[in-house]
């Protein structure tokens, strides 16, 4: 896939369940499983009844929708290096890395 190529678009509503929790429900969802669709955090919900107020918005919902919009491309997305830190083992392997081996490492004293 061309890293300038982006993903499909989705569309999403929040819909308040059961136990007053918002959460964000593509329109496929909806549409193929009405009583109980799948959330976008994987969440199977209840919808509650259309009069019931709206609740605070799913955490998981909402970083997934964050996550989507800010990581465009599936290549971002899939990246395992994107957030991890180097090993401990690569940083004495590779020293030449901006990170050093040990944390506020010190230039060794030579004894004179």
């Amino acid at each position: 896939m061309p890293e300038q190529a982006r993903v499909e678009r989705i569309f999403t509503t929040w819909l308040t369940s059961t136990d007053r929790v918002d959460h964000a429900v593509t329109d496929e969802q909806f549409h193929d499983n009405r009583p109980e669709p799948a959330a976008v955090c994987g969440d199977v919900i209840l919808l509650a009844a259309m009069e019931t107020p709206p609740g605070p918005h799913c955490p998981r919902c909402t970083a997934f929708l964050l996550a989507r919009e800010s990581l465009s491309t599936m290549d971002q997305r899939l990246s395992v290096h994107r957030h991890r830190r180097p090993s401990w083992l690569d940083r004495i392997l590779h020293p030449d890395s901006e990170i050093p081996p040990v944390p506020g490492q010190r230039p060794a004293e030579v004894d004179t």
